[in-house]
């Protein structure tokens, strides 16, 4: 708790321009609000690409038409919606492993419950999703974390999701929620939007995944404000 609360990243450097996700060292993947996406003909718009604007390109793949989503046009571009029908995925082109303390944020709307955010579509039993309204699990290494809203719903918002020293906590909006879980484990990315196999699809939108291999409250606070900006 102490090192999530208090710790800072000593290797961060904040630029005088401003904090972006670039600016950590620690940062996997960056599949940034309406930038690097790769979008079809109208009137589907469907995006085929939205690549990761780290170094580390983790970009985001799709060649199947009938599984991609599809993108926003006018003030919605960059907002890339999932039909859990078809079911839409966008496929990582290298596989994220993470272990340690991590960092995850998602700005995103969920519009249905019991659905995949993010996974690994390769390997069984990684996947972090929507139990319910109020609810998500993270699933990994044979392990089990879920966590809790304290009020209101999964819906239009922004997640943040961290582990430091094994230990678990949610943002939602930018309120930490009290619900905190234990529990180490390595963790496998290689999909937005199903689980093996092609399960549990996404129903909803996307606006931007942030991914790193650490976690300390500086790094949570610029997340949360980035986030809440979009």
């Amino acid at each position: 708790m102490l090192q999530q609360r208090l710790g800072l990243s000593l290797t961060t450097i904040r630029p005088l321009g401003g904090w972006t996700p670039i600016s950590e060292p620690c940062l996997v993947a960056w599949y940034e609000h309406n930038a690097g996406v790769t979008t079809g003909a109208s009137p589907t718009f469907l995006v085929s690409a939205w690549d990761d604007q780290s170094t580390n390109n983790n970009h985001l793949r799709q060649t199947d038409l009938t599984e991609q989503p599809s993108n926003g046009t006018g003030v919605n571009k960059g907002t890339i919606t999932f039909d859990d029908t078809r079911p839409d995925s966008l496929d990582t082109t290298a596989q994220i492993t993470l272990t340690g303390d991590i960092t995850i944020g998602i700005r995103l709307n969920i519009t249905a419950a019991g659905k995949t955010i993010i996974a690994d579509n390769t390997s069984a039993g990684e996947f972090l999703k929507s139990v319910d309204t109020t609810n998500l699990r993270l699933k990994f290494d044979g392990n089990t974390v879920d966590l809790a809203l304290d009020t209101g719903t999964l819906g239009d918002g922004y997640l943040v999701i961290t582990r430091a020293s094994n230990e678990w906590e949610l943002w939602w909006d930018g309120v930490l929620q009290a619900d905190t879980e234990t529990q180490s484990g390595t963790i496998l990315i290689d999909n937005v939007g199903v689980r093996r196999t092609d399960i549990n699809p996404f129903l909803g939108s996307f606006k931007e995944i942030q991914i790193y291999s650490c976690s300390n409250a500086e790094l949570t606070s610029d997340v949360i404000t980035r986030l809440k900006s979009l």
